[in-house]
């Protein structure tokens, strides 16, 4: 017959289980005088027969009964249908109750598609929510969880408006957007000058992305711009702190391509349509 046991989380180990134990998993045993079909009452150790009728087990000499064909188990205090026992013959019935393992985790837990549980502390468990579709699952020690969903680039770019200085946005045409992989932001924008924008000298506007520290003027990517359907420049996105992002032209004036800011007239009288569009890309703070 095989033995049950139960792990306790207290001690840390597999334990027997016993009538004693909160599983109310009871064993009922006695040696038969014969002639015998049906067993109720006392056993050899004084414990009264009683089960919970389709949660019993009958065994005779060891060997398990067919619940309804080699008994009938109906009463909860007993179990008629034998065939004639022998002397010296035991019967064994295994009652088992039904019990609420302590500890389990309850299904409440949980409240939609996806949601995962996680270890918030020593012996603690928690939720994590189900994450953004396309995000991926992190380790994030900062977090109650410990976890948290991060964008790793598989979704959609997410829009958003710079704040601009020394640059008036009026009716003018914007199409910024970003996306951040890990410490890894890059940025993709367009700007399309309306008929009551305007541009100033040294216009710089927001990060979507508070950044690394970087030398002031660090290169952060090309930019093109357009004299509308007049001629085309180049220049670059400089860093100007960790939030903030200039524009600049570039010179070919000297030796060496140089660069500064732009402004009014430079690199030329900026108008309606006029535009300028490029990409950014830094780290993360």
């Amino acid at each position: 017959m095989a033995v049950l046991k139960y792990y306790d989380t207290t001690t840390s180990s597999w334990q027997y289980i016993a009538a004693s134990t909160t599983a109310n998993f009871t064993t009922w045993k006695k040696t038969m005088s014969g002639g015998e079909t049906s067993v109720s009452g006392t056993d050899d150790n004084s414990v009264t027969l009683s089960y919970t009728v389709g949660l019993e087990q009958v065994f005779i000499n060891g060997v398990l009964q067919v619940r309804g064909t080699d008994y009938v188990a109906t009463t909860g205090t007993s179990v008629t249908g034998l065939t004639a026992l022998v002397a010296s013959d035991i019967v064994t019935v295994v009652c088992y109750a039904p019990f609420n393992i302590a500890n389990t985790i309850a299904p409440t837990v949980v409240d939609a598609k996806g949601d995962l549980l996680a270890g918030t502390a020593a012996d603690t468990v928690g939720r994590l929510a189900v994450g953004t579709n396309d995000f991926v699952l992190t380790a994030a020690s900062g977090e109650t969880t410990g976890l948290k969903w991060t964008d790793i680039g598989l979704g959609a770019w997410t829009s958003w408006t710079p704040t601009f200085t020394n640059i008036t946005v009026g009716n003018s045409t914007l199409n910024f957007k970003y996306k951040q992989y890990g410490k890894l932001v890059v940025v993709r924008a367009s700007f399309t000058l309306g008929s009551t924008g305007s541009i100033s000298t040294n216009p710089f506007f927001t990060l979507p992305i508070t950044s690394s520290t970087y030398v002031t003027g660090h290169h952060l990517g090309e930019l093109f711009m357009e004299d509308n359907g007049v001629k085309a420049y180049f220049g670059r996105f400089a860093y100007r702190d960790t939030t903030t992002a200039q524009l600049q032209v570039y010179l070919s004036s000297e030796t060496y391509l140089t660069n500064q800011g732009f402004a009014s007239t430079t690199p030329f009288t900026w108008g309606t349509n006029d535009f300028f569009s490029g990409y950014i890309i830094y780290e993360a703070a």
